[in-house]
C-alpha cells in the first residue's frame, strides 16, 4: 500500500505519491511533474532522507512555478539549495512554530 499526502506549490495541488522507482534512473529518488501533479518519492527510504528528497523535488517545482527552468535542470543547483533550506528547516523549530502561530496554521 503506498502511504499518500498532499501538498500545495506555486498554486498547484501536489500529491506526494511513495512508490517503487521501477522504471525510474538508476539511483533516482525522486521525481515532480506539475503537470501530473504529483512528487514520487521512493518508497524505501529513510524518513530524513524522504523528506529531503520532498523538499528537493518541491524546489524544482518552485523554479519550474517562476520560470527558471535553467535553474531547475542544474541538479548540483537544485541539490546544494535543497540541502541549504533542509538545514535551515531542521535548525529552526521554534521559528517554523511561531510562523505556524502568525499564519495561524494547525498542526
Amino acid at each position: 500500500m503506498k502511504k499518500r499526502n498532499f501538498i500545495r506549490v506555486c498554486g498547484n495541488d501536489i500529491e506526494i505519491i511513495y512508490s517503487d522507482p521501477q522504471a525510474w534512473a538508476h539511483g533516482a529518488m525522486g521525481r515532480s511533474d506539475v503537470l501530473k501533479g504529483e512528487i514520487l518519492i521512493r518508497h524505501d527510504l529513510e524518513a530524513d532522507q524522504a523528506a529531503s528528497t520532498t523538499i528537493h523535488e518541491v524546489i524544482h517545482l518552485i523554479l519550474d512555478g517562476i520560470g527558471q527552468y535553467q535553474a531547475s535542470q542544474d541538479e548540483v543547483f537544485v541539490s546544494s539549495f535543497a540541502a541549504a533550506w533542509t538545514a535551515f528547516l531542521r535548525d529552526n523549530p521554534n521559528r517554523l512554530a511561531a510562523w505556524r502561530e502568525v499564519w495561524e496554521i494547525t498542526p
